[in-house]
């Protein structure tokens, strides 16, 4: 299966068309989760399964997988990243030089700690790794959002099942939200579990201001740092300081699942 990127409204001056579509992958799955456009042309950002069309890899893992255009869709170049597992994207941060973060989970046994675990990929405006990190214990784990604090330092979300204690030093059971801190260069800084006796997740990450950073994602709890439960899965809204302190949450929701 290959995925099409369609632009149904590029134009140039008196209304031409620059182009409609372009395909880009191979004979087996091949899924974008995040594209970005600057000045130069289209960063588009997943992972595939494919080993023949674009794609020249060995065994049917999956692999992150970047594809970088020019403006008009012509290919300038694409890289694959992760182990001899599968390793599945989540998201994606342009960075302000045109480098790239990746983040989503690996299970490839020459890169994970246990089953699953959260996996970092830090790349240079040309593809090329700056540094990577596979982060995790002994159970599931993964990434799932990234963003960019003021002080350059990268936040990164997801879910942790492990129960080391460097990783989660304080869980209630069941899956956690996850909050990771790296530096700019790939050290570990921060990781922190929050959450209640019940599955918690966090997906997205907005860091508001040099001493405010806000989470967002679904919790089944009903106690822990879940305050207001309304029903089965709500979404949940954490509030942190700038060194990923736990302030607050709220729930919004029904009875039933959101």
């Amino acid at each position: 299966m290959r995925w099409l990127v369609v632009c149904v409204s590029l134009v140039v001056g008196y209304g031409q068309k620059i182009y409609d579509q372009r395909v880009y992958g191979g004979g087996m799955a091949d899924v974008m989760v995040r594209a970005f456009q600057d000045e130069a042309g289209y960063w588009l950002i997943g992972h595939t399964r494919s080993r023949d069309g674009l794609l020249k890899r060995k065994g049917y893992d999956a692999d992150f997988w970047v594809v970088r255009t020019d403006r008009r869709g012509e290919l300038l170049w694409h890289a694959t990243y992760g182990g001899s597992g599968d390793e599945e994207l989540a998201d994606a941060l342009l960075l302000p030089d045109k480098g790239l973060v990746l983040v989503g989970w690996t299970d490839s046994p020459e890169l994970s700690h246990g089953k699953k675990d959260a996996y970092v990929v830090c790349l240079d405006p040309l593809g090329k790794v700056r540094w990577s990190q596979a982060v995790g214990g002994a159970g599931n784990d993964a990434a799932m959002g990234v963003g960019l604090h003021v002080d350059g330092s990268l936040w990164v979300v997801g879910q942790v099942g492990s129960a080391d204690s460097a990783l989660r030093p304080k869980s209630y059971g069941g899956l956690d939200g996850w909050l990771l801190r790296f530096s700019i260069a790939g050290q570990l800084l921060r990781s922190v579990a929050f959450g209640g006796s019940e599955n918690d997740y966090l997906r997205l990450v907005i860091p508001w201001s040099p001493d405010t950073v806000w989470l967002v994602g679904a919790s089944d709890s009903r106690d822990g740092e879940v305050h207001n439960p309304l029903g089965k899965m709500d979404i949940w809204l954490v509030e942190v300081d700038g060194q990923g302190t736990f302030r607050r949450s709220w729930n919004f929701g029904g009875s039933d699942f959101e």
